[in-house]
């Protein structure tokens, strides 16, 4: 199966590398404890995206951005700051730095993200990176910004355009517009109660072994399926979701948190029309 997968059940090592699935029945990064993860169905979230800017009647993809730069910079920031520094110096150096923002386009492809290609790059000024089968360009674009900004230690801005069959994400150093409060807009941990869940899990790469049967991992293309029912999941951090939906209540009111509820519940019954395996994606 290559390097990119354990011999055992199959998973991308990406993706053991990236989190941890705990016995108390919780998601979190494998380096960053405080980060909470989930598998999602894509247009899920596009779904209740674009369902709140229909119904609020403006853009929301700002908001989105902001609450994933944060999330990506909660999560990349301390993941650089381990063993007093060392793997930021390393990553930092110059020979190195694009090495691993190829390393970090690899682990979104197994994360659903699609193909990310970096195409361009100057080191602590810009990164471009080049997605087919693209996620959701705002969260991606949001995440990528936070992890830019963690690596260069500088306030930065994020664009996006779809060119052909891609969406070309340019992020680069210097701005500060379009900022929230930086007390606004963090990352929320759900609280999590004690409990106890106890898996199969692979003897080689200790990953819950459902995994394996559950998701269909395509590397090359960037997509993980649900093999039940084929449709496209992602991995995203529930924390930075937590902060959009929160910012948005925040500026909006409460009604917001009815809209997400009767969108969900929209979602479902959409899906439950739909035969398995018949999913765009």
């Amino acid at each position: 199966m290559g390097l990119e997968r354990c011999g055992g059940c199959g998973l991308p090592v990406y993706v053991r590398l990236a989190a941890r699935w705990n016995d108390d029945g919780t998601v979190t990064g494998r380096f960053v404890h405080s980060t909470r993860v989930v598998q999602i169905y894509s247009d899920e979230l596009d779904f209740i995206f674009d369902g709140l800017a229909e119904r609020i009647g403006f853009d929301i993809n700002r908001i989105i951005v902001e609450g994933e730069r944060k999330a990506g910079l909660a999560f990349t920031a301390p993941l650089l700051g381990r063993w007093r520094g060392l793997p930021g110096a390393v990553a930092r150096n110059a020979l190195v730095s694009r090495f691993v923002f190829g390393f970090v386009a690899r682990a979104g492809k197994s994360a659903g993200f699609g193909d990310l290609r970096v195409t361009g790059y100057r080191r602590n000024e810009l990164l471009e990176i080049t997605v087919s089968d693209s996620f959701n360009p705002a969260i991606l674009a949001g995440n990528t910004l936070g992890s830019f900004e963690a690596f260069a230690r500088k306030p930065s801005r994020v664009s996006w355009e779809r060119r052909a069959d891609t969406v070309v994400i340019t992020v680069e150093a210097g701005g500060w517009e379009d900022r929230s409060d930086e007390d606004r807009l963090k990352p929320r941990l759900p609280v999590v109660l004690p409990g106890r869940y106890t898996v199969e899990r692979c003897p080689r790469c200790g990953m819950p072994a459902d995994l394996g049967r559950r998701y269909d991992f395509d590397l090359k293309r960037g997509i993980a399926t649900e093999v039940s029912s084929g449709r496209r999941i992602v991995t995203v951090m529930i924390d930075s979701l937590n902060a959009v939906f929160k910012e948005l209540e925040s500026e909006l009111g409460e009604e917001v948190g009815d809209m997400i509820v009767a969108l969900e519940s929209d979602y479902a019954a959409c899906v439950a029309d739909v035969p398995a395996g018949t999913d765009d994606d």
